[in-house]
């Protein structure tokens, strides 16, 4: 279960804001998702049983019953194979600066010439706030918001370059969020790319620019960004963890914070 975001809330916050807190909770009907079909997605009947076993691992995790119990979080062990000790494969890690960071140093590393795409951010117009002057935030200032659900507004590619889908653009044609392409050509509006992952592996695709708005609600005004989408890990192969201590030498155990008191009337 995902969590609600109670902005600047505590643990109990959290939890009551939830939606088996309800009264109408006792109404609802509860039903158990038991395919992963992210990681499932493309993958020959060889991998399906080594992706069905990490499904249950990734599962094990949000569920909070893998690990040791220590205080209001559980310490996981996490298996070598997913280790990283160096910093020269793919790093996960919870903040947006350190991905900018990464991103930037890898798309160093790739000869050729470089491409920057800048979002066209403007207001939505509110009928109801008639009386609210519509130029109290400046596209310069729309720049420089990092909002859930939104790429940055400049976004620096070259060809040759791995990129992923966050968006749903045509389920026909399998081109859906966690979709892998490598960019083969790079045009004003449009970039095309050739698919890596799932059905359709090989075949050139076009992503344009899309309308997207922010599901941040912390915003005074809501607001269009047209940009193109990328990021995201479908498979334990993919998946790499850089895990140090405060003297920056490698270990292998971190903490997993779980609410399970969430589950209790689940």
């Amino acid at each position: 279960m995902i969590l609600p975001v109670v902005l600047k809330g505590t643990r109990p916050d959290v939890v009551n804001a939830s939606i088996n807190s309800s009264n109408l909770w006792r109404y609802c009907e509860v039903l158990t998702l038991t395919t992963n079909m992210r990681l499932l997605h493309g993958c020959s009947p060889d991998e399906v049983q080594e992706r069905t076993e990490f499904a249950k691992w990734v599962l094990g995790i949000g569920d909070g019953c893998i690990g040791n119990v220590s205080d209001d979080s559980i310490q996981v062990e996490i298996p070598d194979d997913l280790l990283i000790n160096s910093a020269d494969n793919a790093i996960l890690t919870l903040k947006n600066t350190i991905v900018d960071e990464v991103n930037n140093y890898v798309l160093s590393l790739i000869s050729g010439e470089e491409r920057t795409y800048l979002s066209c951010d403007s207001l939505i117009a509110d009928t109801a706030s008639v009386n609210r002057p519509n130029d109290i935030h400046t596209p310069e200032f729309l720049n420089t918001i990092n909002s859930s659900g939104l790429p940055n507004h400049k976004i620096t590619l070259k060809v040759g370059v791995p990129i992923m889908l966050l968006r749903n653009l045509d389920i026909t044609s399998w081109l859906c969020n966690g979709t892998r392409l490598i960019v083969i050509k790079m045009g004003r509006y449009v970039i095309e790319g050739r698919v890596i992952s799932g059905r359709n592996v090989g075949e050139k695709v076009y992503i344009p620019r899309l309308s997207l708005s922010p599901s941040d609600t912390k915003f005074l005004s809501n607001f269009n960004a047209y940009n193109v989408a990328i990021s995201r890990v479908t498979s334990r192969d993919g998946l790499k963890i850089l895990l140090t201590d405060d003297n920056g030498d490698y270990i292998s155990t971190t903490s997993n914070v779980v609410y399970k008191e969430i589950f209790e009337n689940v």
